[in-house]
């Protein structure tokens, strides 16, 4: 089997890299080679969408565009017009639609979008789910710290993974 390459957006890595060392852990346990690729910012991860085609991207909901954004006309027309403190996840979903273009090597890499925040908690971000699917997030999944949700976070992963042949 090919080594899985997964990217992750966050700028806490999935709440402090628990998540993701749930799902390292699962994927060494069922010996599934992978390597995480992980930005903090998106700035740097479209750059790195562009160029490398990975097996899946997961990306939290809010992500800090980080230094250079000011060179991406798209960020910056968000940030200027923007009524939030910083709309963090309309930033996201440029990064996703970023991906979905027709060039991209990612345009048909299923991206999974997670937040610890719900919709009724954070009237910031109510229709974010539906944002970032149109801008084409494969699934979106609300983070909630039991292991239950470790347990379908990891499900969700695992079922956009390539399939042995």
């Amino acid at each position: 089997m090919k080594e899985l390459e997964i990217a992750v957006v966050d700028a806490g890595l999935l709440s402090g890299g628990a998540w993701i060392r749930s799902l390292e852990r699962d994927l060494d346990k069922n010996s599934i080679p992978f390597e995480i690729e992980g930005f903090r910012n998106v700035i740097p991860a479209m750059e790195a969408f562009a160029s490398r085609r990975y097996d899946l991207i997961i990306t939290d909901l809010h992500v800090a565009p980080g230094f250079g954004f000011e060179e991406d006309p798209e960020i910056s027309r968000i940030i200027a017009d923007s009524t939030e403190i910083i709309p963090y996840w309309k930033i996201v979903c440029h990064a996703i639609s970023q991906a979905r273009t027709p060039k991209s090597p990612n345009r048909k890499t299923p991206i999974l979008v997670a937040t610890i925040y719900h919709p009724t908690d954070y009237t910031l971000c109510q229709d974010a789910e539906i944002k970032v699917r149109e801008a084409g997030a494969t699934d979106y999944l609300y983070l909630v710290g039991d292991s239950l949700n470790i347990k379908e976070f990891i499900k969700r992963v695992k079922s956009y993974l390539p399939k042995e042949d």
